[in-house]
């Protein structure tokens, strides 16, 4: 903000002239001129505003509207307005028209500066924006002021000598001064001696600002979803978006048309013209049936018709679901985002069999990925369906809902996974099948193997089932806890039981103080009760105390009825929730290990026990064959906690 009567360095040299009257413009370059003729500093003169008369000159062009010329505008005589009319030119209608003219002239006392002394301690500037249409006036913070009669008057003078030394207009569009200087005035007087601890603004003046041009542009709002900065700042050069997805009804690029601006006038009275739009972006390209043009008098939207990826080819736009790359790497693609919600498909086909489809640390999303080929050291791949035709390396990471691989050595989080070979992989799934496991760790509810090696651990909630068995030195766990889902259900059933049992405690608890009360007192109550009878009958008043102890007594009798009422409904409920518990485990008895091969060498079969909980295994027995383990409970009267065995039997076509 430009700030206007800043104080200078002002001489030690006192100097008085006599006052003399001019009339003009341009009130700081008289001063200047007057103190260039007296040969003193212009920081010694000071003046005394006695008339200001405003003037206005309108050039009649017809229906144009545009600025004329200074020789049109010469050949005009100025008009001067009387005070009365001086509303007329706050109008807006008047303000933007580019043929009005308006100037002042000002009546003034050019005389040697005096101190007042009731102002000595306030320093107040003015200032204005860029295009001077606002002017505010600033009291610095430390500023004093003590209060006396002409306060408003010297304050309001002081501002209106600012504005005529910065050429600003007096008078004119600034209604609002007298309510700035009122609300100060206020302070002080209410104070009577007030310091300003922050700096103090007020508006002093206010025109027309002028709206803004826009010059037209092309908002490729498709390319602005790439972030390759992380939230250090630090520039991620794999992140180049090689791959710009878009979602159905997506606002994927937009032309801002070129539109000029309105005028405006500044408080010194200088009429502001728009500036020319510049047109550099208008649209040359086509687009397909798949993206949508809306258009509107300020811009061009286009808006994707379907899901997919943004393509430019020959001038013309286009949204494709099917990327075919020869690979993903740092140096041919960098990172693909085309998100799994998108219907955008990748297919990689890497044949040289010393490449990698997927290269080192590449991070890969879309809805399908085909690989034809491998997945490199530290890559991380999500989809909702995935094909490897190659194998992954044991740093990769892939997340999917259905997988196919051929090779697995990484690890793999999915819905369903089929894998051909698995050598000493990691995979979650809900359903596992894999044609051979050499080594690994398997967690799924369901797990069917083909054939099965050595130094494979597999976790299952409901079966594991093995067709060849040719290794040993392997562990299959069944517990009903093992997928995330059903061990968070359980520790919610934990703690909901846990509060339980805590709630039933305190009630029992609180129940059998009332009850030991009730017992004690109920003596004394039965012989107040025939009291109180003989009383009733031999028209005696009955004593207070007596009264309010039958009171008390009723009150505590009702209280245990209700303790009792909440004790049976939170004893239903804690029997609910063990039932739910044991239902919950009750899921482990339909469990079961099969192997429809010859066990061979050491392996482990463990069941987990919820209720208690404890691990029941076996170590079958080398040389048996097509065996099905399962586990069962014998119940050992109410006193004891029920005995879990695993049981053998043999594999049926129903098992």
């Amino acid at each position: 903000m430009a700030v206007f009567g800043k104080k200078e360095k002002v001489s030690k040299k006192v100097t008085s002239i006599r006052p003399f009257i001019v009339r003009t413009e341009k009130v700081s370059r008289e001063l200047k001129l007057a103190a260039k003729n007296l040969n003193i500093d212009v920081n010694l003169l000071d003046f005394e505003l006695i008339s200001t008369q405003t003037f206005i000159r309108v050039i009649e062009r017809g229906k144009e509207k545009s600025q004329p010329t200074e020789e049109e505008a010469e050949d005009i005589e100025w008009e001067e307005v009387e005070y009365e009319d001086m509303k007329s030119l706050t109008e807006k209608e008047t303000m933007l028209n580019p043929t009005f003219f308006i100037k002042q002239i000002y009546e003034v006392e050019i005389k040697t500066k005096e101190k007042n002394l009731h102002l000595s301690e306030f320093n107040l500037n003015i200032g204005a924006n860029g295009l001077i249409t606002k002017v505010v006036a600033t009291v610095k913070a430390g500023s004093r002021l003590v209060y006396y009669s002409d306060l408003k008057t010297d304050i309001k003078s002081l501002v209106v000598n600012k504005k005529l030394r910065a050429g600003l207009f007096v008078g004119l569009w600034d209604s609002m001064l007298d309510d700035g200087i009122d609300s100060l005035v206020a302070q002080v007087r209410v104070a009577d001696d007030f310091t300003f601890e922050d700096n103090y603004t007020f508006v002093v003046a206010r025109t027309n600002d002028p709206k803004p041009t826009v010059n037209d542009a092309m908002l490729l709002h498709y390319n602005k979803k790439v972030q390759n900065e992380d939230e250090f700042g630090r520039i991620d050069y794999s992140q180049r978006g090689f791959v710009k997805s878009v979602e159905e009804n997506e606002l994927v690029m937009e032309y801002v048309k070129p539109q000029i601006g309105t005028p405006g006038r500044n408080c010194k009275g200088a009429y502001i013209a728009p500036k020319e739009p510049v047109v550099k972006h208008e649209p040359t390209f086509a687009i397909t049936s798949n993206i949508e043009a809306r258009e509107s008098d300020e811009k061009i939207e286009y808006i994707a018709k379907r899901s997919g990826y943004i393509v430019e080819e020959d001038k013309t736009y286009d949204i494709s679901d099917n990327v075919d790359v020869d690979e993903i790497s740092f140096k041919a693609t960098g990172a693909v985002d085309a998100g799994i919600d998108n219907d955008v498909t990748i297919n990689i086909s890497q044949l040289d069999i010393y490449k990698d489809a997927i290269g080192v640390g590449m991070e890969v999303e879309a809805k399908e990925i085909n690989i034809e080929g491998n997945v490199a050291s530290g890559a991380s791949v999500r989809s909702q369906t995935i094909e490897v035709k190659g194998q992954t390396h044991q740093t990769s990471l892939i997340e999917t809902e259905q997988a196919t691989i051929n090779t697995h050595k990484g690890t793999l989080y999915a819905k369903e996974a089929h894998i051909e070979r698995l050598e000493n992989g990691s995979v979650e799934a809900d359903v596992v099948t894999i044609g051979q496991a050499i080594g690994g760790n398997i967690k799924a509810k369901e797990v069917y193997i083909d054939t099965i090696g050595s130094h494979v651990t597999i976790e299952a909630t409901k079966r594991i089932e093995i067709k060849i068995f040719q290794g040993r030195e392997n562990k299959f766990l069944i517990d009903p806890t093992g997928s995330e889902e059903n061990a968070q259900i359980l520790e919610k059933q934990k703690e909901e039981i846990k509060q339980s049992k805590k709630q039933l405690f305190g009630i029992k608890k609180e129940l059998d103080k009332k009850l030991k009360t009730l017992s004690a007192n109920e003596p004394a109550m039965i012989e107040i009760k025939k009291r109180l009878t003989s009383y009733k009958r031999s028209g005696i008043a009955m004593p207070i105390a007596f009264v309010s102890k039958l009171k008390q007594f009723a009150e505590l009798k009702e209280i245990i009825k209700e303790l009792k009422v909440e004790y049976e409904e939170k004893h239903k409920r804690d029997n609910l929730l063990n039932m739910q518990h044991d239902t919950f485990q009750d899921s482990i008895f339909r469990a079961k290990v099969m192997n429809r091969d010859k066990w061979r060498g050491h392996n482990e079969i463990k069941f987990h026990m919820l209720n208690p909980e404890i691990d029941v295994e076996v170590v079958p027995k080398e040389g048996s064959k097509n065996n099905m383990f399962m586990v069962k409970k014998i119940e050992r009267g109410d006193e004891e906690e029920p005995r879990f065995e695993i049981y053998e039997s043999e594999i049926t076509e129903d098992s």
